[in-house]
């Protein structure tokens, strides 16, 4: 404790004072599993979305059966057939992003180049994440980067084609590792170095992917999968706005000690 000021000098004295692991901490562990939920509803996209069906032909002068391993090996020639047929069946498990968008079909270009920005985003986001809640604050951060991804995964349920989802999802991915990278600070902070590890286990995905695979389940259609799991993740950005503490890290470190 320094003596002139009567204020904590460093995060073990402020441990000191409050307690090592109450009802907040564990409300937060409950926060990061809802957390979870909402971010796998969304990444079950990244997976089921690409799923492509099998295609049955039954046209007079055009019979075929294409499954998804021979549209991989020749795309352009499954998407001439697929096209020509008037009289088209699919088995699916289903409604995918690659069905709806017939994403086989375009161009080699466009469907190497989209992906490839997924991880550098991903990359440049959790570079900054750290210094960007340095000077903002985790919170702040948490709750930024986590309305964005709402905002988007709305978006990407409306997107026209693939390209405009694509486009979407890379400012997602930005945000939500952005967001992600502060929380996990945040959570951390938020608790006595005892107790960090069990703090850490609350980004397990375990539970969250249960329940999302319900949800695509109820749902059968990526448009809709994402309308209800991002809708269900509104009450989470109240919570987030209204419960969350900044951490006593940042605070220290701003010298915002009465906070």
């Amino acid at each position: 404790m320094d003596k002139n000021t009567k204020q904590p000098k460093n995060l073990d004295e402020i441990y000191k004072s409050i307690k090592s692991y109450g009802y907040y901490q564990m409300f937060f562990l409950a926060v990061m599993q809802y957390s979870c939920w909402i971010e796998a509803g969304n990444r079950a996209i990244e997976s089921l979305g690409l799923l492509i069906p099998t295609y049955k032909c039954f046209d007079k002068n055009l019979e075929f059966e294409l499954n998804s391993t021979q549209i991989h090996l020749n795309a352009s020639n499954a998407c001439r057939l697929i096209r020509a047929c008037q009289n088209l069946t699919l088995e699916k498990a289903w409604t995918s992003l690659h069905e709806e968008f017939e994403w086989f079909c375009e161009s080699e270009s466009l469907k190497s180049t989209l992906p490839s920005l997924l991880p550098f985003a991903g990359l440049l986001s959790f570079v900054i994440a750290g210094h960007v809640s340095d000077y903002l604050g985790r919170k702040w951060i948490i709750i930024s980067g986590y309305s964005i991804q709402l905002l988007c995964g709305f978006l990407e349920a409306l997107a026209p084609n693939m390209g405009v989802y694509m486009g979407i999802h890379v400012i997602k991915m930005f945000a939500r590792n952005l967001s992600g990278g502060a929380a996990f600070v945040l959570a951390i902070e938020s608790v006595h170095s005892k107790y960090r590890l069990i703090q850490a286990f609350g980004f397990q995905f375990s539970i969250g992917y249960m329940l999302a695979g319900l949800t695509c389940y109820l749902t059968g259609h990526w448009r809709r999968q994402l309308l209800l799991i991002n809708f269900l993740g509104i009450p989470l950005l109240f919570i987030k706005l209204l419960k969350l503490e900044e951490s006593p890290r940042f605070l220290i470190q701003k010298q915002k000690y009465a906070e």
